[in-house]
């Protein structure tokens, strides 16, 4: 009378779990290492727009977003916005575009809205950009 035993044994059940440990282990350690990449690929990307900042600063002698020349020197569609030189980049990120004048209808800085010009340009404070 011997019964044919039907079943797995614990060696066998084992192994499996393993190699399922091992995967899983593969799976979290492959979103790790992508998780990583997005995070070096966005220093880079301010690394670049750290870059950006201060070569426009050290070729144009301006803050990017508060160029008095910005209307005269970029000559593309749509228009460039000048700022007023005082150092202050005013707006939010996601406000519309204000109406361009034409480069010779720029007000003076004196008759702009808001307040008056500091005598030393403050630290930047944030960037308008209308494109």
């Amino acid at each position: 009378m011997n019964k044919a035993q039907k079943g797995f044994t614990l060696v066998e059940i084992a192994i499996v779990l393993v190699i399922i440990g091992l995967l899983l282990g593969g799976i979290l350690k492959g979103q790790e290492m992508i998780t990583q990449a997005k995070i070096k690929n966005v220093m880079a990307d301010f690394s670049g727009i750290s870059a950006a900042y201060h070569g426009y600063q050290d070729r144009y002698r301006a803050i990017p977003g508060d160029d008095p020349n910005a209307g005269t020197r970029w000559i593309t569609a749509p228009a460039a916005v000048p700022g007023t030189g005082d150092g202050i980049v005013g707006g939010t990120y996601n406000a519309a575009c204000p109406a361009v004048p034409a480069a010779g209808d720029r007000p003076a800085a004196a008759a702009m809205p808001g307040p008056p010009a500091p005598a030393s340009p403050p630290p930047h404070r944030g960037a308008a950009w209308c494109g």
